[in-house]
C-alpha cells in the first residue's frame, strides 16, 4: 500500500519543552492525519501527533514550512510504502 500525508496542523503555540539538564527545545506539537493514495472510501485516516522543532527566531512561513519537512519524514518512517 502506499500511504501519504493528508494534512499537517499545528496545535496551539509553540513552546519550551526543556527537561532539566538537557539542552534547550522550542517547537509545537503538530496533528499529522495520514491516509492511504487511491481509497475511495474513508477507511484508513489515522491520525498521529508529533513535536516538530522550530526556532524562535523563525517566521511563521518558515516554520510552516519545517512542519512540512517534518511531518512527511514522519509518515515516511511510520508508515513506509510497500
Amino acid at each position: 500500500m502506499q500511504y501519504r500525508l493528508k494534512s499537517a496542523v499545528p496545535q496551539g503555540l509553540p513552546y519550551d519543552k526543556t527537561k532539566p539538564g538537557t539542552p534547550t527545545v522550542y517547537g509545537v506539537n503538530v496533528i499529522i492525519t495520514t491516509e492511504i493514495v487511491g481509497q475511495t472510501y474513508e477507511g484508513f485516516i489515522n491520525m498521529d501527533i508529533g513535536f516538530c522543532p522550530i526556532l524562535q527566531t523563525e517566521s511563521i512561513d518558515q516554520a510552516l514550512v519545517k512542519i512540512e519537512a517534518y511531518s512527511l519524514q514522519y509518515v515516511a518512517t511510520k508508515y513506509p510504502n510497500t
